[in-house]
């Protein structure tokens, strides 16, 4: 998946889960998760040794958005 605009505004947390977590696939450890409150934020996700870590870098909308692609 690409994150644009277009795809984080379509992407949805399924039902019966608090969140859902997105990767780009151009941009590695680049992601995104979508809250069950419909809250987005941008994150990016990785990993020291077996540990997995994930910065958050802003909520979508609020204080990002993706730069202007087709």
């Amino acid at each position: 998946m690409k994150l644009t605009d277009r795809t984080v505004e379509a992407a949805r947390c399924p039902e019966g889960r608090k969140d859902a977590l997105f990767f780009d696939d151009a941009l590695k450890g680049f992601g995104l998760r979508v809250m069950a409150s419909g809250k987005r934020i941008f994150l990016v996700q990785y990993r020291v040794n077996a540990t997995i870590r994930r910065v958050p870098l802003g909520q979508w909308g609020a204080e990002l958005t993706t730069v202007n692609q087709r």
